[in-house]
């Protein structure tokens, strides 16, 4: 049976929102309502449109997961980030954007908290506390996050303590969006010991759901309040940091009165004439309020708690370091995709991208011929490809793959690896004589294949040696689209399935090998 690219979208489109949707489920229901109705619509949508119009039902529930739940996850994404450097008018402009794409009461009431953010900011505190009234009547998440973000905007901690204290524990747990607002009230009331122990217990439930942003939030007010330096300049580093810079300077200014530093009182007085109205108030609060010497209030528990805390954090930056790539500098991987696209220019100049004369001409794998003495055709195999649509297929995966191995490998031992995948693949496969004698083997899959192997040999060296649950997630999901892949290899029949598992196997081998032997390579490492 020959599966088009149709069929291919629609089972992939209806599989990926199952499999987001069981995810959701693990996690908040109620917080997630509006992704699992716009999941479950497309599938819905999908399913219905295959016995309608089947025809064109792959495209169709492709165009719907791109537009539903692919552009609001990345836009959601995005309003996250600018939220965390208090940027607040783009965040309201873009949520109000994403609320077309997502049409539920929740996602269509944000901008407006977003408004008052906003608002508040510039110092108009009456009409954002207007706005945000009219949500906090409401037992609802969004009357919960406009009641905090009311006690936030005016530094009334106290207050925000006492209210946090009245909610269910259960809330706080399944309204993950609430946690860092919560820590931050224990530690500016001076609480240290149930402000270390609450947020060793509560990062665990972020860590559940996936929470990294207000993992991280969780953390910098663990680690200012408690007075450890170095973990506190590593999250507010400039060059990863989420923060804007009058953020960063309070949030260091805390560590120094956390550690005794008075003079930080002067630099926080001359931050707050340059600073807008919420900050200003948290200045205030600061100055009023100065952190309690950890040194003096922490017990030895929550010491001991403490030292589990940075262990865990240590362990999150070693796994985030992996994907801390510079694509600009992956200069091994334009290479390499340069190479490809030289040679489907002379393909498609010699006599077409889809011409067999020409791809056998120019060295497709052809098993009778390998015999016969053509050896290097296991060599140029691997950078002909198809037609237009097998060579940006593979294109992409490499563009999206290979600068992370680029990156842990060095240049020299990537280009290795993806030699020894693609080319020891052609090799064995001529060798065992497992394709036909006269077809056709072209493309630069088995070396990609490899590529992904050696992501899981890098990944599963980041959980042999940190054991961080990140880790574990990561290598099992990698793990998980590996079978995937392989079962699209098995149901569609122009693909080779053998050449796919041949290139992770190898790519696994010499990427575990290389990194047991050397795991760090210098730098300047070239080929």
């Amino acid at each position: 049976m020959t599966v088009t690219i149709n069929q291919l979208l629609l089972w992939a489109v209806c599989f990926s929102c199952l499999v987001f949707i069981l995810r959701l489920a693990r996690e908040s229901r109620q917080q997630n309502r509006s992704w699992l109705i716009i999941s479950g619509s497309v599938i819905a949508i999908a399913i219905f449109a295959y016995f309608l119009v089947p025809q064109i039902a792959g495209w169709l529930s492709a165009l719907l997961w791109l537009l539903f739940i692919l552009v609001p996850l990345i836009g959601s994404n995005r309003v996250n980030q600018l939220l965390y450097r208090q940027e607040y008018k783009q965040a309201y402009k873009l949520a109000r954007i994403l609320s077309w794409l997502h049409p539920t009461d929740d996602w269509r009431k944000q901008p407006e908290i977003f408004r008052a953010l906003w608002l508040g900011q510039k110092g108009d505190l009456e009409k954002a506390s207007q706005i945000l009234n009219s949500y906090r009547a409401a037992a609802t998440p969004l009357g919960r996050h406009a009641t905090v973000i009311l006690y936030w905007m005016g530094a009334n901690w106290e207050q925000c303590r006492n209210w946090f204290e009245q909610l269910p524990p259960q809330i706080i747990q399944n309204e993950v969006n609430l946690i860092p607002y919560y820590i931050r009230s224990l530690g500016e009331t001076g609480d240290l010991n149930e402000l270390v122990q609450t947020g060793f217990s509560l990062a665990k439930v972020l860590q559940r759901n996936h929470q990294t942003l207000n993992l991280d939030v969780v953390y910098l007010f663990v680690f200012s309040f408690s007075g450890q330096n170095k973990q506190v300049q590593q999250l507010l580093n400039p060059t990863s940091s989420l923060y804007s810079h009058n953020i960063a300077q309070f949030w260091k200014l805390t560590l120094l009165l956390a550690k005794g530093q008075t003079l930080a009182k002067k630099q926080l007085q001359a931050l707050k004439g340059n600073s807008d109205f919420i900050l200003q108030n948290a200045i205030d609060w600061r100055l009023a309020h100065p952190p309690v010497n950890p040194d003096l209030f922490l017990t030895t528990a929550s010491q001991q708690i403490l030292a589990i805390l940075r262990l865990n954090f240590l362990k999150q930056q070693h796994s985030r370091a992996t994907f801390d790539v510079d694509r600009v500098k992956a200069y091994g991987t334009y290479i390499l995709i340069a190479l490809n696209l030289l040679v489907f220019t002379i393909q498609v100049t010699l006599g077409g991208s889809t011409d067999g004369e020409t791809i056998a001409f120019l060295g497709a794998l052809i098993l009778e011929r390998v015999w016969a003495g053509e050896w290097w055709r296991i060599i140029t195999a691997n950078f002909l490809h198809f037609g237009s649509l097998h060579l940006v297929m593979n294109m992409i995966g490499l563009w999206v793959i290979a600068p992370l191995v680029e990156h842990t490998l060095g240049m020299a031992r990537f280009f290795y690896c993806y030699a020894i995948s693609g080319i020891g693949t052609m090799a064995l496969i001529a060798y065992l004589q497992l394709i036909d004698p006269n077809a056709l083997l072209v493309g630069a899959s088995a070396a990609i294949m490899g590529l992904v192997g050696a992501i899981v040999a890098i990944f599963l060296q980041n959980w042999q040696r940190d054991k961080s649950p990140l880790s574990a997630k990561r290598l099992r999901f990698l793990i998980f689209l590996i079978i995937l892949q392989f079962f699209f290899d098995w149901i569609i029949p122009e693909v080779s399935f053998i050449a796919h598992a041949l290139g992770v196997l190898l790519g696994f081998i010499f990427t575990n090998i290389i990194l047991r032997i050397s795991p760090k390579p210098q730098s300047g490492d070239v080929f």
